[in-house]
């Protein structure tokens, strides 16, 4: 079974970029990091404030040029250039509140407050609804010197100040709305992405445990199998011939009976199924080693087994035993061949319990050599981790030994 390993992009450091402005309990804004940064205006919103902007620069202008306007010649230039900033939402909020800033201090020395007062409103929603917390601020500070200047120095404006700071509060309050609405937006497009990273997660831990549980549960009995298919071909004695069906015949039926426990779960509870090892008294470590040890042996393998009387070992760790005693013979049957020695012990220390499956060098120049999956030594490394123990597989001066070290729970 080939399972990927890819893994879906990390979403943590997104959030972090996306959350970590917002200092309010119970809230989350979405902002970029940079003080002159913005979030992007939707393209409507932009047309839709870039020509009321226009149309009403265009009626002010019309009025001016038809002396019908409260409004001087000398307040076009700052007029025109307050279109200009309030256009420049189009590129971004922070660099048309910039461009703008200029202009609404000029209109209080000609005396016209109005239309900065408006366009300070419009770019200001905007500002609330998009720019950094720094930047909003910044802004806020900046008109609230502005209504100070109007003050001191257009005495005839104060009665309007009022109207100003309530359009302002008003232009602000709808920004901080729309700045929410979009933080809440992007928060839940967050969770769903981490939820669906965490299901990947999940499926892919879920591929590793069925290839490892397939691979425990197959490779061992299939393995049997083909050894005992070639002693088939080579037997002399009918006994022997016999023999060798009925541990074929043994190990099919077993497998194909893991295998239907197997798919038992993996359907889910809708199936009657079968208790599992951990469940299953009947399945013990002593057990299951006279089983290898048998099997073995009927393949004229040469197998002693030290194993201390009256162990006691967790339920968890009898089982992690059984797999890698089970995976260490699969291994010398697929790679030693029947022409080898095998020793298996279990000792017990204070410090946990050890097991050691090691075979002799095959007498055989030609051992036949089943293909293998990697698997299965991934397996018995991940079953000794689980544990915190340690797993050592690999050649020594007396053959191939695998050495697996478990502590107490």
């Amino acid at each position: 079974m080939k399972l990927s390993d890819a893994r879906p992009r990390p979403v943590r450091q997104s959030v972090e970029r996306v959350v970590g402005r917002d200092r309010t309990p119970g809230t989350v804004v979405a902002l970029p990091e940079k003080f002159w940064d913005a979030r992007p205006i939707p393209s409507f919103v932009k047309v839709f404030v870039i020509l009321a902007a226009l149309l009403s620069s265009a009626s002010d202008l019309f009025l001016i040029t038809q002396e019908q306007s409260s409004l001087t010649s000398a307040a076009l230039p700052t007029l025109i250039w307050s279109t200009l900033g309030v256009c420049l939402l189009v590129w971004r909020s922070t660099f048309s509140a910039a461009v703008f800033i200029p202009a609404g201090f000029i209109c209080i020395a000609t005396g016209n407050t109005t239309y900065a007062a408006l366009a300070f409103s419009i770019i200001g929603g905007f500002v609330a609804a998009t720019a950094v917390q720094r930047f909003l601020v910044s802004y806020l500070a900046v008109f609230g010197v502005w209504c100070l200047l109007v003050a001191v120095a257009v005495p005839r404006e104060v009665p309007f100040l009022i109207a100003y700071i309530l359009l302002f509060a008003i232009g602000c309050t709808t920004g901080l709305y729309f700045r929410r609405a979009a933080a809440r937006a992007e928060r839940h497009q967050l969770d769903l992405q981490q939820r669906e990273e965490h299901e990947q997660e999940a499926i892919c831990a879920e591929r590793q445990r069925i290839a490892r549980e397939l691979h425990d549960v197959v490779a061992h009995g299939l393995t049997i199998v083909a050894m005992h298919a070639r002693v088939l071909n080579g037997t002399v004695t009918d006994a022997e011939r016999r023999e060798s069906q009925d541990v074929i015949g043994d190990a099919a039926r077993q497998t194909l009976v893991d295998l239907r426990r197997m798919l038992q779960v993996l359907h889910g509870p809708d199936w009657d199924a079968a208790r599992s090892e951990a469940d299953d008294p009947a399945v013990t470590l002593e057990g299951q080693l006279q089983k290898v040890v048998g099997t073995m042996r009927s393949m004229g393998i040469a197998v002693t087994c030290d194993v201390p009387e009256q162990l006691q070992l967790p339920r968890s760790i009898e089982l992690a035993l059984i797999r890698i005693t089970q995976e260490s013979t699969t291994n010398i049957l697929k790679h030693a061949g029947t022409s080898t020695s095998v020793s298996i012990s279990i000792t017990e220390g204070e410090d946990g319990v050890v097991l050691v499956v090691s075979n002799t060098p095959p007498r055989d120049a030609r051992p036949m050599s089943l293909p293998g999956s990697g698997i299965g030594l991934v397996g018995m490394k991940e079953r000794a981790t689980l544990f915190g123990g340690t797993l050592f597989v690999g050649p020594d001066a007396d053959g191939w030994t695998v050495r697996a070290s478990l502590p107490h729970a």
